[in-house]
């Protein structure tokens, strides 16, 4: 009897794919102010605590979705610095970052995210949520272990406010349209005011 056996792979692997973000591919969304790459990387593989100051409550909500979804498991206790995940609300930073402002670092001894109000620590989140595999959003990740790269980030709005322009000199738009555009503002508006609406379904 001859048994022949195929060398070729079945493209099958048992042990869990790593997905490593590299630096020079990651492309974030309003640039930041300021972004300092490392040379190292940190593995999220495993239990992800996530470490909460008591009025980052509702921004360790929505990092706990974000990294469920990533297929990884996660716990939140309140605390300062003990995680792999740290969230604080810190009321003195809001000098140097404002309302809206954010410090993002990622070293080896985990994650910092830091803000004057949660609505800093929700686009602190928004810009991780830029680095991880793309393939997260449309449910399709299939991964267990992700690498990250070490980064600081610092970002604060140009502007305290945000607006809207209607070209009128390429199109001509009638009362009707002009009506649902300032319904389409206030939408936005209470968007920002209620950011937790961004990251559900």
């Amino acid at each position: 009897m001859l048994i022949l056996s195929s060398c070729k792979s079945t493209g099958e692997s048992t042990s869990p794919q790593i997905f490593d973000v590299k630096a020079e591919k990651v492309s974030i969304i309003p640039k930041p102010l300021e972004v300092i790459w490392g040379s190292s990387s940190l593995s999220l593989a495993g239990i992800n605590l996530i470490c909460y100051s008591s009025e980052a409550e509702e921004s360790a909500e929505w990092l706990s979705k974000l990294l469920t979804q990533s297929n990884l498991k996660v716990k939140s206790i309140i605390g300062d610095s003990c995680g792999s995940w740290n969230l604080v609300v810190d009321r003195s930073l809001e000098a140097e970052l404002g309302e809206e402002g954010y410090i993002l670092e990622i070293n080896k001894n985990g994650s910092f995210l830091k803000g004057a109000t949660n609505a800093g620590l929700f686009y602190a989140i928004q810009t991780l949520r830029q680095m991880l595999p793309a393939s997260i959003e449309s449910g399709e990740f299939r991964g267990k272990n992700i690498r990250l790269p070490q980064v600081y980030i610092k970002d604060v709005p140009a502007y305290s406010w945000r607006g809207t322009m209607i070209n009128i000199a390429r199109s001509f738009f009638d009362l009707k349209y002009l009506k649902s555009h300032a319904d389409r503002l206030n939408y936005m508006h209470d968007l920002y005011c209620s950011p937790r609406m961004f990251l559900d379904p």
